[in-house]
């Protein structure tokens, strides 16, 4: 299914089809031909063979759609179809799950901790703003609990690893469905709301044979000249976010293709059995050059036909990475089911003639020497049979077979699928214990040396990632929403964001982020609302209590202003190795009177083993003075007392 629709006509070349009721202006017939033209050159490129593609056993090059079909079943461990040959059926036709275990054991690695991007701040002077970079950074991991950006984060890497590409979507959208709202008396109203399935910040996995591009020898994805989306959704999917459309609600029927005939300059409708009357085609088209984003469903273009992006910051709405590169410009890579192909072609081969060997070994073949007839029969356990003819015998054939040298070879290739999935055998990451020093920066080392370049891959997409996010969050989060008028004053509200459990300063605590322009700009004024802030936040003068909430007030108008840059550094240690690193800096940096010894013990020792409760178990101030007294008296005391003499 795609944009080229062909044209159904009769012997005499009549159109079969019908004419639509679609009849748009000159200008979007005009959008249309231009989208046809360049859909032409992307549907080309999706269906060439490319050298790229030729890697493995098999042979050959293929196309980016039959690649990625190869891969997901070399991952899936697809057997082949056995043999109708009943003299061949006998033997093994089994695949060793090599594959599969290694991407599940580097995603394993890879996820070990979700990452989010850091962010560094600037204002307009080029000042770093470290207040404001916490704020956005704060944002950026509410934004990623909203639109489950965990579970998006762990099957993208799985993705990377099986596919020529993970692209990854990132928008904001606010979706309004009617609900029936159940009144006292039994009865009900309509009521048109926000639909949080599809409203708020968003972030899809694209899969590989829906993104068609304009130049496959162009890396970065936002220098491509065009990018078109096509993906098939359900009608009442469509419906939910474009019914209010006026287009939509005319033209779009399920089932029921619209599309432009250029030479004729008039639209035809043609059903599609492939959307069993149930399904639409969506299509967003996107151009950076020209500052376009076409939305179009089963044909029907639902926009003004020179809609511009509608992104701020102008980019186009994707990330995209991959496991490793084939070269330093071709826009897809090589996952790791196609760099351990040739392995475990080999491995599958030598594992199922150790099958068959063994099955030789155990019931051997027999040739029949003499003028008996006999069949399996004979081969009953326990079974008596005799023969007349004294020179009749049964010999087995082929006896012998070297089963342990196909072991050994069948140990190297694995061996070399260990290495090409830079995941080996006995990596330094199992063990339970305690560690030495060396024994953690071994770990740390190996970790490293393991992910290798997917690490950086990775860290590239949550990067990418990581920009758009946060180019969202800055056309959108800080939105004024007027609350009430009064008079000539109009009072406006901000939203405000929320985060639980955030470790605070070593205290567990809930994070209230409140943009507001009311910020007061003389010293008196800010210390009224610095008191108002910590009485909020339950802060006890008496006891010194700062209570279990964190409030933080922010400009909206600088928020907006500042230019953010999202980085990543990319940590896949485990929480062990983690764990014993920071045990190893305490006990070193507890003995150095250099060191500040509460942030010590609050980071190293209880933030190891308790982290966000580090403060239950610190002594205050004066607890501490008081033990600093007694340890001193203790002292003093001991000192003196007389020695008593040796006799």
């Amino acid at each position: 299914m795609n944009l080229l629709v062909d044209p159904k006509t009769n012997n005499k070349g009549e159109s079969l089809d019908t004419m639509s009721e679609y009849k748009p202006s000159a200008e979007v017939k005009q959008r249309f031909s231009q989208l046809l033209s360049e859909f032409t050159i992307a549907d080309s490129i999706m269906n060439n063979s490319y050298e790229e593609f030729g890697a493995g056993s098999e042979g050959g090059t293929d196309d980016i759609i039959t690649f990625t079909n190869k891969m997901q079943k070399r991952f899936n461990n697809n057997i082949p179809s056995t043999t109708d040959d009943p003299n061949q059926a006998w033997r093994s036709n089994t695949i060793r799950p090599l594959t599969r275990n290694k991407v599940i054991s580097i995603v394993a690695h890879l996820t070990q901790s979700i990452l989010y991007p850091n962010v560094i701040a600037q204002n307009d002077n080029s000042e770093e703003d470290k207040d404001m970079a916490l704020v956005m950074a704060d944002i950026i991991e509410w934004a990623g609990e909203q639109s489950k950006y965990e579970d998006t984060f762990v099957s993208g890497i799985m993705d990377m690893c099986i596919n020529p590409a993970i692209i990854l979507h990132e928008d904001y959208a606010e979706v309004k469905r009617n609900v029936k709202t159940i009144q006292e008396d039994g009865s009900y109203k309509i009521e048109n709301v926000i639909d949080e399935l599809y409203s708020g910040f968003q972030n899809n996995i694209v899969p590989v044979d829906e993104l068609y591009i304009g130049n496959i020898y162009e890396r970065d994805i936002q220098k491509q000249p065009f990018l078109i989306w096509r993906k098939v959704v359900s009608y009442s999917d469509a419906k939910s976010r474009y019914g209010d459309n006026e287009n939509f609600k005319k033209y779009v029927k399920p089932g029921l293709r619209t599309f432009f005939n250029g030479d004729e300059d008039v639209f035809y409708d043609q059903y599609d059995d492939q959307l069993q009357e149930r399904l639409v085609e969506e299509i967003n088209y996107y151009n950076r050059g020209a500052d376009l984003h076409l939305r179009m469903v089963n044909g029907v273009l639902l926009d003004s036909p020179d809609r511009p992006i509608q992104r701020q910051d102008k980019k186009y709405p994707f990330a995209k990475s991959y496991y490793e590169q084939f070269n330093s410009r071709f826009f897809y890579g090589m996952p790791l089911v196609a760099k351990i192909m040739p392995d475990q072609d080999t491995i599958d081969t030598l594992y199922n003639l150790l099958i068959d060997g063994t099955i030789l070994e155990t019931m051997p073949p027999s040739a029949i020497y003499g003028v008996e007839e006999m069949d399996s029969a004979v081969m009953i356990p326990g079974g008596q049979t005799s023969f007349r003819d004294s020179s009749s015998r049964i010999d087995s054939i082929g006896t012998g077979r070297n089963l342990s040298a196909a072991g050994a070879t069948l140990e190297k290739v694995e061996n070399s699928a260990d290495e090409s999935s830079m995941a080996p055998r006995g990596s330094g990451q199992e063990g339970s214990g305690d560690k030495t020093k060396y024994e953690v920066v071994r770990l740390e080392q190996n970790a490293k040396t393991v992910l290798g370049l997917t690490g950086k891959m990775v860290a590239e997409l949550v990067r990418d990632f990581g920009q758009l996010r946060v180019g969202s969050i800055v056309q959108f989060i800080p939105i004024a929403e007027i609350s009430e008028i009064i008079g000539d004053d109009i009072k406006l509200k901000f939203p405000n964001i929320l985060l639980p459990n955030k470790n605070v300063e070593g205290k567990t605590k809930s994070r209230q982020i409140e943009f507001t322009t009311e910020i007061p700009e003389t010293e008196e004024d800010q210390k009224a609302m610095e008191l108002d802030m910590l009485q909020k936040e339950g802060f006890d003068a008496r006891t010194g209590d700062e209570g279990d909430k964190s409030l933080v007030k922010v400009n909206p108008t600088i928020f907006r202003r500042m230019k953010y840059l999202a980085k990543i550094e990319p940590d896949f240690l485990d929480n062990a190795t983690k764990f014993f690193k920071k045990l190893q800096l305490y006990d070193r940096a507890i003995q150095n009177p250099l060191s500040n010894q509460d942030a010590v013990t609050r980071d190293f020792l209880y933030g190891a083993f308790v982290p966000g409760k580090e403060d239950k178990y610190m002594a205050k101030k004066d607890e501490q003075e008081q033990n600093q007294i007694l340890q001193g008296a203790k002292k003093a005391v001991g000192a003196e007392q007389p020695k008593q003499e040796q006799i």
